[in-house]
């Protein structure tokens, strides 16, 4: 090579992963000859590539409602059960990867590392017992986080929410019966008190709860806690809360009129309107003031569904026995002695 000359010698290097954890590629040349007398003659040159570091990480949890018992409807103590799905979007290698979610306790984990591009699905897992409250709400929403470690010990974190939705049930019923300890059969001027009571036979919390009754011919108002409104009693108050699985009894009084006519008087009452959370229909009737619009009554059914042609469930019927005169009644005793 003469004295001036240059040269060029390439080569070429595969880049590791570990080179792009570390940032760069760090190498030395060395260029020797030999001049035409003593040693030979060399030198060094260090060179740094520099690469991009980008490190990412992506969550995707999922949640899978499991009806625990079995029912066909969404209770509490059922379950939702989370998986989580944690990807390497970026371009080195994470470390001690892990997932904390603050509704739930995480099983799994943590990975110890995370190549680029590599997708892990099984290793974390989450069961959330659902409560009441979710139920009442529809929905159970929660964050679950997924956190690594990039190669200069940074924290790299993925956020990921997940809503599941709850089937709500709204279905409230009614049973009227003749308040117990009273006689059995009834003459004008007698006093009759019946007994309304409400069931919250769904799975979601009602509340403002307005009740009904339907006057029949025989019978006047005598109860300070109803309003006469036309032949129809309204409640003045309001059940104002009936948790799923409770009931809730209100009274009622009328007295029998002097033209009272038997042998049987019917007595009718409904849920006139009612409230939930999330605005649920009740699934089976539609509470209102209207008695003509509740399918064959049938008395102390609770538990057919009026909108797919049976009784409805938010009224009930209840007969009390009739008698006009002293005769009357006499012969009523008189053919129960008998029957006894």
């Amino acid at each position: 090579m003469a004295p001036g000359a240059e040269t060029t010698f390439t080569a070429s290097y595969t880049v590791t992963q570990s080179d792009v954890n570390n940032g760069k590629v760090h190498n030395t040349a060395t260029a020797k000859g030999t001049p035409p007398t003593g040693d030979d003659i060399e030198d060094d040159d260090e060179e740094d590539v520099p690469f991009d570091s980008t490190p990412g990480i992506e969550l995707i949890k999922s949640g899978v409602y499991e009806d625990a018992d079995g029912n066909g409807k969404v209770n509490p103590g059922d379950k939702i059960n989370y998986t989580f799905t944690v990807t390497n979007k970026g371009n080195v290698t994470l470390t001690n990867v892990t997932v904390t979610d603050p509704k739930v306790t995480v099983i799994g984990g943590p990975i110890a590392s995370l190549a680029p591009g590599a997708v892990d699905n099984t290793t974390f897992t989450a069961t959330y017992i659902i409560l009441q409250s979710d139920i009442n709400a529809g929905q159970v929403d929660n964050t679950a986080r997924a956190t690594g470690k990039d190669p200069k010990g940074k924290d790299v974190s993925d956020d990921d929410d997940e809503t599941v939705e709850l089937g709500q049930i709204f279905d409230l019923a009614l049973r009227k019966t003749t308040k117990p300890g009273q006689l059995t059969v009834f003459k004008p001027g007698d006093k009759v008190t019946f007994e309304i009571t409400v069931f919250n036979q769904g799975n979601i919390d009602a509340t403002d709860i307005d009740l009904v009754d339907y006057i029949p011919t025989g019978l006047t108002l005598s109860d300070a806690n109803w309003t006469l409104s036309g032949n129809k009693a309204r409640w003045n108050g309001a059940i104002a809360s009936l948790t799923v699985g409770a009931q809730a009894t209100v009274e009622i009084t009328f007295t029998l009129n002097n033209d009272a006519i038997g042998p049987v008087i019917t007595n009718i009452a409904e849920i006139s309107g009612a409230k939930n959370k999330k605005g649920v229909a009740d699934i089976d009737s539609t509470p209102d003031d209207n008695k003509d619009n509740d399918g064959t009554a049938k008395n102390d059914e609770i538990n057919e569904n009026g909108k797919k042609g049976g009784d409805e469930d938010d009224h009930d019927i209840e007969p009390i026995n009739v008698c006009p005169d002293q005769k009357c009644l006499t012969a009523k005793v008189k053919v129960n002695r008998a029957n006894k």
